[in-house]
């Protein structure tokens, strides 16, 4: 099914595993333009809720399952056609969508120890667990941007660390010392920018930290993806996992069983 989606298409290497990572600027990926402008009303309407943040996070999930009936753009543009080809052409498969939401970041202070996801760490690793990272707003150094480390440059950073074992046997977070101990500052790619850039990022083969926010607002829609075959449930519980659409291939990321049930 994945070599028919991506055949002729122009997404199919819109990146690649080697480096595990594409950035791309406003207009890049038809679709984006509106979701940034559905989570600019999302927040609007409910962003003061930011400071009340879980404890123990240090970004807010603002989307909720009412937002996906007022907005059911969000799911249409997450499984639009160029996103869907970009997925199949990187995974080599149809994979699942896992997750979508709005993460807001307020000011936590300066002390990364505070939370695990603001320490260098890999998400599932072996999995290629890949997301389209998208800022809803203009993103500075101070809001506490995504910061991560191309695959290939983590791939070193991993083998001389053993971060399998640290994984595995630990906590999974890699101080910064301890990758700056083999690659440079400035190796590591920061997504600051402006309303509607983002990166595509497979966060399992990328070293990355985020929201080290001092001050400001970081606001950022995530949509998620990774291989169907791969075990445990669907990480977010929001958004519909079986689907009435007759799209056989909507229904694959979804999930969805491929009858009508």
């Amino acid at each position: 099914v994945a070599a028919n989606v991506v055949s002729g298409s122009k997404w199919r290497d819109f990146f690649s595993r080697e480096t595990g990572f594409c950035r791309f600027e406003p207009g890049d990926i038809p679709g984006l333009d509106n979701l940034v402008e559905i989570g600019q009303e999302i927040y609007s309407a409910r962003g003061g809720k930011a400071a009340a943040r879980p404890e123990g996070n240090p970004f807010l999930p603002l989307l909720n399952k009412a937002d996906f009936d007022t907005h059911p753009e969000i799911l249409k543009i997450a499984l639009s056609r160029p996103i869907v080809e970009i997925m199949c052409g990187y995974f080599g498969t149809v994979p699942r969508l896992d997750r979508v939401d709005l993460w807001v970041t307020s000011p936590n202070g300066d002390d990364a120890d505070g939370f695990g996801s603001q320490l260098y760490h890999l998400d599932k690793p072996g999995q290629h667990y890949t997301s389209l990272f998208l800022n809803v707003f203009d993103v500075e150094e101070e809001n506490g941007p995504l910061v991560f480390l191309p695959a290939d440059k983590t791939a070193m950073v991993r083998r001389a660390t053993r971060y399998e074992k640290l994984y595995y046997l630990g906590n999974g977070r890699l101080p910064d010392q301890d990758l700056f101990a083999h690659v440079e500052p400035s190796e590591l790619i920061h997504l600051n920018g402006p309303s509607g850039t983002g990166a595509l990022v497979d966060t399992s083969e990328c070293f990355h930290c985020g929201s080290r926010c001092t001050a400001g607002t970081r606001v950022l829609f995530v949509l998620s993806f990774m291989p169907a075959h791969k075990g445990g449930p669907p990480g977010f519980k929001n958004f519909p996992h079986s689907s009435s659409s007759t799209d056989s291939l909507t229904r694959l990321f979804l999930k969805a069983p491929p009858g009508d049930g």
